[in-house]
């Protein structure tokens, strides 16, 4: 029986890197295997349905890694040297996972995977300053793109494991998108438009309105909607969005869990993101058949399909107005419906890469 300890940076909610920690928990098969979870941050109680059905055995709320590093350390520590965790399977993107590694390094466990989730972080100044420990104490590299391994591990080798969902639940319905364009009160006319993200900087809502700011004055018939977990910024792009007068184009959705059940309803999809490691929702977006218009910041690997069409944000706002204008909500339900299984032959199926990474996992440990 192999034992992992996986750990999460983030409050676990509606973020790419929360998704695919729950998926890993969901979809591994656990006959040999037992998977316990660090919170760190505790959880959006609207996901408890998700965190259940991941079923991990155990789950660690040690809520104060931020606040309390010291008894974090210790505590953590302790529950390694007392389970005897064969894993440790850190998600972050920044050497400060050099916490979690060299607490798993002193209570013995021998496999020490570093998972990057992003091509950035936030704390640069303690990136820097702890890398050489996370080199010292790490063993194992995961990432989820080139740019997200290259960020984080550099010239060290490391092996990209994509981020992949389930590809059934994302399969274009004609039926659920009558039924939720009805929910969203729109016209046969109305074209709709969806962003997905938390509301952080990075993620760039203002240029979004900006956008919108402008297309409304051409065409009033483009909606947009904004699905994200409550984040640094929401306040002041809900006062930009009145401010603007724009509440009957740009309509704020709060979180969703059954985000792929809206997807059905929208048109086309935007991420003017100034940088992702490997954004997991450009990858739904396309196994439903949507179209989206993202930044040139992101990996260009996210281009699985001819769906994704990569603008600059440099360029300004008109260009991509130009590029939205041209999409309307007409639909050829047989094209739109062929992209869950071109995604899913990519190599974006959840089920199969789960299986990988424990076949990874009894690869490694056979190596140490």
């Amino acid at each position: 029986m192999i034992k992992v300890l996986m750990t999460l940076p983030v409050k676990i909610g509606f973020d790419g890197m929360s998704k695919q920690v729950l998926s890993y928990g969901k979809y591994m098969d656990k006959s040999d295997v037992i998977i316990d979870l660090v919170s760190c941050r505790g959880f959006d109680p609207k996901m408890k349905s998700n965190v259940d059905e991941a079923n991990f055995h155990n789950i660690y709320r040690l809520e104060y890694r931020d606040t309390n590093q010291i008894k974090y350390f210790l505590d953590l520590y302790k529950i390694m040297k007392k389970e005897k965790y064969d894993v440790i399977h850190v998600n972050g993107q920044s050497a400060t996972m050099s916490v979690e590694m060299l607490a798993a390094k002193l209570a013995g466990c021998k496999l020490r995977v570093a998972h990057s989730h992003s091509s950035r972080c936030l704390h640069k100044k303690a990136h820097n300053m702890l890398k050489p420990l996370f080199n010292a104490t790490y063993n194992d590299a995961i990432a989820c793109s080139k740019e997200a391994g290259d960020w984080l591990f550099g010239d060290k080798p490391y092996w990209i494991l994509n981020n992949g969902i389930d590809i059934d639940k994302y399969k274009f319905s004609t039926t659920t998108r009558t039924e939720f364009r009805k929910k969203l009160k729109l016209s046969d006319k109305d074209i709709a438009v969806c962003h997905v993200g938390a509301f952080e900087p990075w993620k760039n809502h203002k240029f979004l309105i900006d956008v919108f700011d402008e297309i409304k004055k051409e065409n009033s018939g483009y909606k947009l909607f904004l699905f994200g977990i409550n984040g640094t910024t929401q306040e002041s792009i809900l006062s930009l969005i009145n401010e603007r007068r724009l509440e009957d184009t740009i309509r704020f959705m709060g979180t969703a869990d059954d985000i792929n059940n809206y997807l059905q309803a929208m048109d086309l999809m935007l991420l003017p993101s100034l940088y992702e490691g490997f954004p997991v929702t450009v990858v739904e977006w396309q196994a439903n058949g949507l179209p989206c218009i993202v930044s040139d910041t992101i990996t260009k690997d996210v281009k699985i399909t001819d769906l994704v069409k990569q603008l600059s944000i440099e360029d300004g706002t008109t260009i991509w107005k130009n590029e939205i204008l041209k999409h309307n909500n007409e639909v050829d339900v047989e094209t739109r419906k062929s992209y869950y299984i071109k995604v899913s032959k990519a190599g974006y199926n959840i089920k199969n890469n789960v299986s990988s990474l424990k076949e990874h996992y009894i690869e490694r440990l056979g190596d140490n």
